[in-house]
């Protein structure tokens, strides 16, 4: 695969919200912006989501990986023209007689963005890029397995969303 390459789509649907939370309730829930789903983070809080997935054989293993958040703010609770802060991490679940936890205790050292949300409510923002060197990612190489977590860091001084909510619609990795 080449730079930009997309290796994984996950639509909000396939993130699941860690244990202190839970689509139905706070700092969670399933939000609905238009005709775009979204996992919602309520403002000041430090929560975040997750996934298992595979990476493609046609991953080159090279650089490393670039995740892309396509966020907003949300129309019923906005809080436009604020920054929202995220961190990315990723980390292997098996492979190779190799055998890891399905939890955060190998992920990679956490790697962090910030996006400026639309001076409009509900739009959505030019999407967040982040991207994990390939030192940081564990091991996770082509045709493995891997854990991935996304975290909305709404304590960090650099978020400024404080009041309304921040709506995270896909999560894109691609190839760095």
């Amino acid at each position: 695969m080449a730079s930009g390459d997309t290796l994984v789509q996950l639509p909000p649907q396939d993130l699941i919200p860690e244990n202190e939370g839970n689509p139905g309730g706070p700092p969670y829930s399933l939000a609905t912006d238009g005709y775009s789903r979204a996992i919602a983070f309520g403002p000041n809080v430090n929560s975040g989501v997750y996934a298992v997935r595979r990476m493609p054989a046609t991953y080159s293993d090279s650089t490393g990986i670039t995740f892309n958040l396509l966020v907003s703010d949300d129309p019923l609770n906005p809080a436009v023209s604020k920054n929202a802060r995220f961190g990315v991490s990723i980390a292997p679940v098996g492979g190779a007689g190799a055998y890891y936890p399905f939890d955060t205790t190998n992920l990679g050292t956490e790697q962090k963005g910030t996006v400026t949300l639309a001076s409009t409510s509900g739009q959505a923002a030019v999407p967040l890029t982040i991207t994990v060197a390939k030192a940081v990612m564990g091991g996770v190489a082509s045709g493995k397995f891997f854990l991935l977590r996304v975290r909305r860091l709404g304590t960090d001084a650099l978020d400024t969303a404080t009041a309304g909510r921040v709506l995270l619609h896909n999560v894109t990795i691609t190839e760095t």
